[in-house]
């Protein structure tokens, strides 16, 4: 119990008050209607919003507003990856379960939770809903802005038919077809990182505590 506690007042110590955090929220610039259609299968698999990670860059959950249009969408992901401008790169950052949205649906919020993913500030990325490759079919709606309401990004898709194609430029990758200015309704939410000094800071305290109630 008192190794707890002693972890316990290290960590309370090495909070700060006030720790700023971001939100990009484009979501509440919605004007309840507005969308991009169709997103599943077999129409544009992928469909996603583009982002600069902030100075707060531990992105914490992301969330897109859809509906359904044509039966269900089935085992679609929700992701993270890095965004040259104009398709993705690297490997997978974050990858969510498999979600439906079943057939009549109103609007639907999907929440991603990433259990804390630290990205790089100043850097270009792409929260995207992609399908799997196969033979069903069902699509939905995505609710999206017409308007410029976050101006580090922009809503994209891709008719991609392999993974691969992703990694190629996609058919709008938010500056092609005129598309510029358009956003999908979404809420990300970021925290700030531990600061390294911390972490190398706490180490020798939480042993010291630790070593006293040994003795006791």
């Amino acid at each position: 119990m008192y190794r707890f506690a002693a972890i316990a007042l290290v960590l309370a110590a090495l909070s700060v008050p006030g720790m700023a955090t971001t939100t990009i929220d484009t979501y509440s610039g919605w004007d309840g209607y507005s969308y991009i259609y169709p997103f599943g299968q077999p129409e544009t698999r992928t469909y996603g919003q583009t982002f600069i990670a902030p100075a707060e860059n531990v992105l914490t959950d992301f969330s897109f507003w859809l509906a359904s249009d044509y039966l269900s969408v089935e085992d679609f992901k929700g992701y993270v990856m890095g965004w040259d401008g104009h398709e993705v790169t690297g490997t997978v950052l974050f990858g969510s379960d498999a979600r439906t949205l079943a057939e009549g649906s109103d609007w639907t919020q999907f929440l991603f939770e990433t259990g804390g993913l630290a990205l790089t500030p100043g850097d270009a990325y792409v929260l995207m809903l992609s399908c799997p490759i196969d033979d069903r079919e069902g699509t939905g709606i995505m609710a999206v802005s017409y308007d410029e309401l976050y101006a580090d990004g922009d809503f994209v898709h891709d008719n991609n038919y392999s993974w691969d194609e992703l990694y190629t430029q996609w058919d709008n990758d938010g500056e092609s077809w005129g598309w510029t200015g358009y956003d999908a309704a979404i809420i990300a939410n970021f925290a700030p990182g531990l600061p390294i000094f911390a972490l190398v800071g706490a180490a020798p305290l939480v042993g010291g505590l630790l070593r006293r109630f040994r003795r006791k």
